[in-house]
């Protein structure tokens, strides 16, 4: 089986055959925020219309890499996940996203930080 080598950000590069690394340089961390919350409505496209300048306000924070926007109608929740590049900014964040959640009058915030496993996450194609 020929060798397949895959460019990373920031030129790193990993080697892979069959879906299996076989050798990497050392990533730097990338954190997962997992924020989630009752959320009673709106849903769908009223939610994407409701929150779009909140949004591109969350779209400047330093450090954030992306952030996925969730909801579930049927369990009446709502949240994100975040991708950051360092530790100390999702926790900023975090900080700053669950002050503004309250002033919005959401109660029950649930949050987590993660450490991304690279490595098997580019398997598994994630973008990061």
């Amino acid at each position: 089986m020929p060798e397949i080598w895959v460019t990373l950000r920031q030129g790193r590069c990993v080697k892979r055959n069959d879906q299996m690394i076989k050798s990497y340089q050392e990533y730097p961390m990338k954190y997962i925020l997992q924020v989630d919350f009752p959320h009673a409505g709106p849903y769908n496209e009223e939610f994407s219309e409701a929150f779009a300048d909140l949004a591109k306000d969350i779209a400047t924070e330093d450090g954030l890499i992306w952030k996925i926007w969730t909801e579930n109608e049927e369990t009446k929740e709502a949240g994100g996940i975040y991708l950051f590049d360092n530790l100390e900014d999702a926790n900023r964040y975090l900080d700053k996203h669950t002050k503004r959640l309250e002033s919005f009058g959401y109660t029950d915030i649930r949050a987590k930080v993660f450490t991304v496993n690279e490595p098997l996450s580019m398997i598994t194609k994630a973008s990061l």
